[in-house]
């Protein structure tokens, strides 16, 4: 990369940063996997291999039936 994109990187971070803002945030919430019976959102490997949703072990399921 040219020292003109870095410079133009840098001079765009910086008025991020004056504006109060933390550029390299995520200012929003990702809707992904939870349990059902918890609400607690799946973490590791689970992000990746399960879309959003709602999400029981056959265990918990079983006892929901109930």
């Amino acid at each position: 990369m040219s020292d003109i994109i870095y410079g133009m990187i840098t001079n765009r971070m910086i008025e991020l940063l004056e504006k109060g803002g933390v550029p390299w945030r995520r200012p929003w919430k990702v809707g992904g996997a939870v349990n059902l019976k918890t609400q607690k959102p799946y973490r590791g490997i689970n992000t990746l291999l399960l879309g959003p949703g709602e999400y029981a072990s056959f265990k918990q399921a079983k006892l929901e039936e109930r």
